[in-house]
């Protein structure tokens, strides 16, 4: 390595910079670029591969967005309430557009995300149960955060779920309101929050419930702290059903700003048949 030593002499430092991605050796750059560029550069004495500036602002680049992508995928996973983690995978590749109606559906929902670029609409999804809304909500959530460069902050909150974890306080009100505390302060700062299966924790449609105060004062917790703010609601009711069962008050702030270009976001599933396979004993 003597002609290392022989260009730090008569140009200045060097340092290691990398893996050459040619031949596996150590890259170098000079500790103190020229103004005008021509040493910010890395270099590779074995195989004399040179990798100009713009190349490694490139690979910086997409090493700050994986990095980014993991950071915010961690969030999600950490602070999303869901039943399966694999929910959070979903995207519009594994969602089955199998007919008109959920082809429909996937075109909105292109259609909602540049809505969602442009301004922190409200979404409303609705239909029976097993048509796909879970799946295709998850899948605009993931394509969110992915357009974002992996910059804003994502959850999927299922408000069954939500319930029954606020539960866990129940007999012990200084949890319970540090749970609630921090769920609801991770609903509020999100950049984009799926609430989903609304109407669920009420129990089969021929035998639902009327819900609860809990229920009414959670969900308008959640509406209160999501105003204003990017959110996609699901739900198995239609939205007269939706008004009726929740109060005027909640219904209003979920389908707050939901409108872009003078259409409505939403979209409610009418012809498509309960997906999940039905086995008769």
């Amino acid at each position: 390595m003597e002609i290392l030593e022989q260009f730090k002499n008569m140009y200045g430092g060097i340092v290691e910079a990398g893996i050459c991605p040619v031949c596996g050796g150590t890259m170098y750059k000079w500790a103190t670029p020229t103004k005008n560029c021509k040493r910010d550069g890395l270099v590779c004495p074995r195989c004399k591969y040179i990798q100009h500036a713009t190349e490694q602002q490139k690979r910086d680049e997409e090493i700050y967005i994986q990095k980014q992508k993991e950071k915010q995928l961690n969030y999600m996973k950490r602070n999303s309430i869901v039943n399966d983690n694999i929910t959070l995978s979903y995207t519009f590749e594994t969602y089955k557009n199998d007919n008109r109606e959920s082809e429909q559906a996937k075109i909105n929902a292109k259609f909602w995300l540049e809505a969602l670029e442009k301004s922190p609409v409200h979404i409303v999804l609705t239909g029976g149960t097993g048509v796909g809304k879970t799946h295709l909500a998850v899948a605009i959530a993931n394509e969110y955060l992915k357009r974002s460069d992996y910059t804003k902050k994502v959850i999927v909150i299922n408000y069954r779920e939500l319930l029954e974890q606020l539960k866990i306080g129940f007999n012990d009100p200084k949890v319970y309101k540090e749970l609630q505390g921090y769920l609801m302060q991770e609903v509020k700062k999100a950049d984009f929050v799926v609430i989903d299966d609304l109407g669920a924790e009420l129990g089969a449609i021929e035998k639902r419930a009327t819900p609860t105060q809990y229920n009414l004062d959670t969900l308008q917790s959640i509406v209160e702290a999501r105003l204003n703010k990017a959110t996609l609601f699901t739900s198995n009711f239609n939205s007269k059903e939706l008004r009726l069962t929740y109060g005027e008050r909640i219904f209003s702030r979920i389908v707050n700003n939901s409108s872009y270009k003078g259409q409505l976001l939403a979209f409610r599933f009418v012809k498509t048949q309960d997906r999940r396979v039905k086995i008769d004993f």
